[in-house]
């Protein structure tokens, strides 16, 4: 495995976690998840693993609810509050996994506080 996606898949992981802790019932997130999805958009063919479109999808969806939780349940300054929202605005442009991974960089710098 490539070193490179452990460390994109554990910082999904820990960036996840940070938000979706405060609704338990949601799936806990796993690196494999992000890991298999850059996978598949390489060209490795994962088994069990879902299409690419549905992948991004769902990892979209994770991140955009996982900084909406810690927008509700943190008290953040408010230029570091303009920064969250721009992230799911370009979270919601984003086309590939390089630009998700600069997004959840941006959000693990911006949350670091709530380790």
């Amino acid at each position: 495995m490539n070193n490179n996606f452990e460390i994109e898949g554990m910082n999904y992981e820990i960036f996840l976690k940070r938000g979706l802790s405060f609704d338990r019932r949601t799936r806990r997130p796993h690196k494999s998840e992000f890991i298999n999805f850059i996978k598949t958009e390489n060209g490795e063919k994962i088994i069990y693993s879902e299409s690419l479109e549905k992948q991004f999808i769902k990892i979209k969806e994770r991140i955009k609810y996982s900084i909406e939780l810690l927008l509700r349940n943190y008290i953040f300054e408010d230029d570091k509050k303009k920064e969250l929202l721009n992230l799911i605005d370009d979270l919601k442009h984003s086309k590939k996994s390089s630009e998700i991974i600069l997004i959840i960089e941006k959000g693990l710098i911006l949350t670091n506080k709530f380790k």
